[in-house]
């Protein structure tokens, strides 16, 4: 099993409003809404999957192109 690496993500908070509610992105520029904070950890786990599986993909694409 390999170790995490880091994933770069921004998260817009609305402060004013309860349950916490805002938005997740990352730097590929896909963004999703949540509300709530099991909202929040479900988006926060969704980005991390596409950011692993992409990951996980470019190695394998670079061998296939040479």
């Amino acid at each position: 099993m390999s170790s995490p690496g880091a994933i770069d993500l921004r998260c817009q908070i609305d402060s004013m409003v309860e349950p916490i509610e805002g938005r997740l992105s990352d730097g590929s520029g896909r963004s999703l809404p949540f509300r709530g904070w099991i909202e929040f950890a479900a988006t926060l786990m969704s980005l991390a999957e596409d950011v692993k599986r992409e990951e996980s993909k470019s190695p394998q694409e670079e061998k296939s192109d040479e």
